[in-house]
């Protein structure tokens, strides 16, 4: 008796369940358009571009800075510069999007 009443409610609920995910999909297609990739930053703090970040040559910081190219000092550490994210979250791609957005429905 009761897989009969679970097997008919999950029945009534297919079209819920399906729509949720629909307007999930939706609002992580959107996500990707809009934020894909905009959440990268330089580990170098002086650098705000990612083309700068990647570039090759001096980019606006004071001599002596770098020991070889891409290297930089922070609080007396030599840390080389990259191009990436810090978020736990994102849009960069399409299942991504539908975790991020899963997440934000679900709180």
């Amino acid at each position: 008796a009761v897989v009969n009443v679970i097997s008919a409610s999950m029945l009534r609920a297919r079209t819920t369940i399906m729509l949720a995910f629909l307007a999930a999909l939706f609002c992580a297609i959107v996500g990707v358009q809009l934020f894909a990739g905009k959440y990268y930053i330089c580990t170098d703090p002086a650098i705000k571009l990612e083309e700068d970040c990647n570039a090759k040559g001096p980019n606006g910081l004071e001599a002596g800075a770098r020991l070889r190219e891409g290297d930089f000092y922070q609080d007396g550490i030599l840390l080389q510069r990259e191009w990436k994210s810090e978020a736990t979250t994102n849009y960069d791609d399409i299942f991504s999007g539908l975790v991020s957005t899963f997440e934000l429905f679900t709180g």
